[in-house]
């Protein structure tokens, strides 16, 4: 039975270690340059300003049936209405009411204003290795503008706006870092079910190779004759000693690594559905343009039972929220007479935060604040979490996302809010675990390339 727990070992190992040792190294990569995208604090300083004179066309014409979402914003030459529905975006002039069709021109405009550089060339695609993500579907087919600086723009077809940004140090550090870490090539990723599917396999597989060989480590270690802990020399014993040590780390790496892929729905959803957030709303949007909007860059309309809501944007932090032009305040009246209709009971607890704490955290990408948890006692013990600034849901955690904020990001990213606080101690901490398992990985890497090479050198001679 040994013998036959060592050769499973041995075989699974020879792929299994490359596999290792590639999310390792990709993973010191991500520690610091993330797959790229676009902030909403980026968006919002490149956007120019509405201009309000030119608007001429008010926005319940904009309408049409089907719309969830309407923003009035100038991404670039002429103020637009852009309109959610089940199709995607579309476009419509606020100069004329009539559906505006983007083309490369416009695209390459827009992408010039954003980026303050010259385009260089315009395509039309349906998506390539940096804008894979299904966050970018309700605006595809996308114009990517290749920029004189070397930056890769993307830029919605269905509303003229830049999308997704990328710069050339983004793209070649993505390379070895984020497209490995994620198994994540555009013909894979493109196919979102087989994508999920493989990443569990091969973190399936990972695991078990990995877990194996701590079984082994643990029944090889002993005193030999020698003096030594290990029976092995050289590199062998290397990977013997840097395997224990590295055991805890690898596994709980490639453990939370497998979870956060959420297999056979472990976990319950992240975020409201549909029915919780028309709920939430219950009413249809009558969207109306307030009477001060100099200086907004960004205006958008939200269905609300009291009467539509207008966010009036003029940057990432500087908003208003108004109804029939007066301010509305999202305190805790406004969020209890609308958590009611969540189906949920009363909320026992209404919590504001202004600061990120364990369940609402980011390691390198700010998140918005201030905002509200609101507790409930349904057997799911549901938190729903609720924007600030719109009074809109936008996260929901029971016992079970919980329990896997734990188990991923616990795990995996070590995203701690009070050791996040006291970087760059996170970071000395994490480049040491993880330069312990990269050295375990590429010991792992030589004894399976040494037990190929003969055969390798067979198969030549021959």
């Amino acid at each position: 039975m040994k013998r036959w727990l060592f050769l499973l070992h041995r075989w699974l190992g020879l792929g299994g270690c490359l596999l290792i040792l590639l999310w390792f190294a990709s993973g010191i990569v991500m520690m610091y340059m993330p797959f790229p995208t676009l902030s909403e604090a980026e968006r919002l300083a490149a956007l120019p300003a509405v201009d309000a004179s030119r608007v001429r066309v008010a926005p319940a014409q904009a309408m049409a049936p089907g719309v969830q979402q309407l923003r009035l914003l100038q991404p670039a030459d002429e103020p637009v209405y852009a309109r959610l529905s089940d199709t995607g975006w579309q476009a419509v002039s606020a100069l004329t009411g009539e559906l505006q069709l983007v083309d490369e021109a416009r695209a390459r405009r827009a992408a010039e204003r954003f980026a303050m550089v010259p385009g260089v060339a315009v395509e039309l695609i349906e998506r390539d290795q940096w804008s894979v993500p299904s966050g970018l579907d309700p605006h595809r087919p996308l114009f990517a503008v290749d920029m004189a600086d070397g930056g890769r723009h993307y830029v919605s077809s269905r509303t003229g706006e830049v999308v997704r940004d990328t710069s050339r140090w983004e793209r070649g550090w993505n390379w070895v870092g984020a497209v490995v870490h994620w198994v994540y090539p555009t013909v894979l990723r493109s196919r979102p079910l087989v994508w999920h599917w493989v990443v569990i396999a091969l973190s399936g597989y990972a695991l078990l190779t990995a877990l194996l060989g701590t079984l082994i480590g643990v029944l090889r270690l002993r005193r030999y004759a020698s003096g030594r802990l290990s029976p092995y020399r050289g590199w062998a014993r290397w990977h013997h000693l840097l395997g224990l040590a590295a055991a805890l780390l690898v596994i709980a790496w490639l453990f939370s690594g497998l979870l956060s892929m959420n297999p056979g729905d472990v976990f319950g959803p992240r975020r409201p559905s549909a029915a919780d957030l028309q709920a939430w709303s219950g009413a249809a949007l009558l969207p109306q343009l307030p009477a001060d909007r100099q200086g907004a860059k960004e205006l958008q309309w939200l269905a609300d039972a009291d009467g539509t809501l207008v966010w009036l944007r003029r940057g990432a932090v500087d908003s208003q929220l108004l109804r029939e032009g007066r301010p509305v305040a999202v305190d805790d009246g406004f969020l209890r007479a609308r958590a009611r209709s969540l189906g949920l009971g009363e909320p026992v607890a209404v919590e504001r935060l202004d600061t990120l704490d364990l369940y609402y955290h980011a390691r390198s990408a700010a998140r918005p604040l201030p905002i509200w948890r609101l507790h409930f006692a349904d057997a799911a013990q549901t938190w729903v979490h609720v924007d600030g600034q719109t009074g809109q849901p936008f996260g929901r955690l029971d016992a079970s996302t919980r329990a896997g904020r734990w188990i991923y990001h616990g795990l995996h990213s070590w995203d701690f809010e009070p050791l996040l606080q006291r970087r760059p101690l996170w970071d000395l901490l994490m480049l040491a675990a993880l330069a312990l398992g990269l050295a375990f990985s590429v010991s792992s890497t030589v004894l399976a390339w040494r037990r190929l090479r003969p055969s390798v050198s067979r198969r030549q001679r021959s």
